[in-house]
Parts: C-alpha cells; structure tokens; sequence
C-alpha cells in the first residue's frame, strides 16, 4: 500500500514538473522577443520546431492552409534565429544543428503531405536551407 502511494506522488509530482516546463507557443514567442540575445536564439529555434509540429498535426486532420501558414512561421522563427546567431556571433553551432533538424522535419512532412500540397512547401525549405548556409558560411570563414 506504502508502495502505490509513494508511486502515485512520484507520477503526480512528476507531471506537475513537466507542466511547468512547457510553455505555450505565444508565451514562447513573447519570450523570444523579449530574451536577451543569447537566449532568443534557443527560443526561437524552440518555436520554429513547435509550429512545424503543429503543422504537422493540420496536415494530418486535413487542414492544408493552416498547416502552410504555420509551416510559414516556423521558417520565419528560424530565420529570426539564424540571424540574431550571426548578429551576435553566439550560439553559430546549437542554431545551425536546431534548423538541420528542423529542414529534415519539413522534408520528412512534404513526403507525407498529398502531391498537390507539396510544391508550396519546398520553397519555404529552401529558405531554411539557405539560412543555414549563412550560418555555415558564418562558422567556417577564414579570419
């Protein structure tokens, strides 16, 4: 009996912890906007990877505008990253490794997507692409 009660506060404390852990999506932004500019890079990697879960989630009970729409924020976030890392010159290799993962996401959601709901995505890739080459470029120049 000791044993289920000692297991059940453990599971409750446990969850408590994880809830206040999680912020919501406009908290995180707010947040971001605010953060000082070591800070504003992991958060806004944290919202870019957030929105292209929710769209991920659209996509997948059939809403293929908002799913666009967010995937355009979620680029939009990582090219906020990406450019306060490369202002700050901090943070280079966590923002390049963040929108690594986060293009590979968005390929793995274009294969999942129907045809037609794929070519408006591809572009928006390039641009994190393209963002991550900046960054790359920023990292690895000679001196």
């Amino acid at each position: 009996m000791k044993l289920k009660a000692l297991l059940f506060a453990f599971l409750v404390a446990s969850v408590t912890v994880s809830a206040a852990d999680k912020l919501t999506l406009d908290q995180l932004k707010v947040q971001a906007e605010s953060a000082h500019e070591g800070k504003q890079v992991d958060l806004y990697t944290e919202v870019a990877r957030q929105q292209m879960e929710l769209a991920n989630q659209s996509y997948d009970v059939g809403n293929s505008e908002k799913a666009l729409s967010l995937i355009k924020e979620s680029v939009d976030s990582a090219e906020k990253a990406a450019d306060e890392a490369m202002r700050s010159g901090k943070k280079l290799k966590q923002a390049e490794i963040a929108l690594r993962k986060l293009s590979a996401r968005g390929q793995d959601i274009r294969r999942s997507v129907a045809f037609e709901d794929r070519a408006p995505i591809e572009p928006l890739l390039a641009r994190i692409e393209q963002s991550r080459t900046k960054l790359l470029d920023r990292m690895f120049q000679k001196k």
